[in-house]
């Protein structure tokens, strides 16, 4: 079932809100919303989300909802067992967001194919949450089709991060992602990429050698 029994756990005192798109000529776009025929903008104000569909068969209706969240939290609830070391992103430089997403099935009538989602934030996490090295900026997915609460699926299209979003003064991050199913997407900077041995031997032989030559 996509989009339920999802467990709401946030430390925050900030409250959700949801935002209703139309896609495929559907009606329903509220408030926050800016349709299209495929592709939709999520607009929540410190964040935005932007959802496209490979392929739109007739109208149908995505809610998303932003529920503020937190390191703490996540753990608490076993969230995060699936990628030890990940930490949670604050896209508004405090909260976390647990984007739950409310969508119809793929099918004839609604959609096939992919979706490509991307998260964009205007508050500049690149100082205390920085991509690299090593493309660690990531989306997180907890699938509707796999059993548990926890986030379970990386969906980061690799290369996708940007520094910067509405123009070359602005340090709005974003990352994005792409998948086949719904459910609730987390942005969360993955642990720093520890050396292989073999690149540690290799790099304290550099580092010996150009002692040796500088002794010499």
């Amino acid at each position: 079932m996509l989009g339920a029994g999802l467990l709401l756990v946030s430390a925050s005192t900030a409250s959700a809100s949801t935002i209703t798109c139309g896609f495929g000529g559907s009606q329903n776009g509220g408030p926050g919303c800016v349709g299209g025929q495929s592709t939709g903008f999520f607009l929540f104000g410190p964040y935005q989300m932007t959802l496209g569909f490979d392929t739109v068969n007739g109208p149908f209706d995505v809610s998303v909802t932003d529920v503020p969240t937190s390191q703490a939290a996540l753990i608490q609830a076993q969230r995060l067992n699936g990628f030890p070391g990940y930490t949670c992103v604050p896209l508004d430089g405090t909260n976390c967001i647990d984007f739950q997403i409310t969508a119809p099935a793929p099918g004839p009538t609604t959609w096939t194919g992919f979706y490509n989602v991307s998260i964009f934030w205007n508050f500049n996490t690149n100082p205390s949450f920085p991509n690299g090295p090593g493309n660690l900026i990531r989306i997180l997915h907890n699938r509707g089709d796999v059993p548990g609460n926890g986030f379970d699926t990386d969906i980061t299209v690799i290369g996708s991060y940007v520094g910067e979003f509405r123009n070359p003064l602005d340090d709005d991050p974003g990352i994005g992602g792409r998948d086949d199913n719904f459910q609730s997407l987390l942005v969360a900077q993955a642990p720093a990429a520890v050396p292989e041995p073999g690149t540690l031997l290799l790099l304290g032989s550099g580092v010996a050698w150009l002692v040796r030559r500088k002794v010499s």
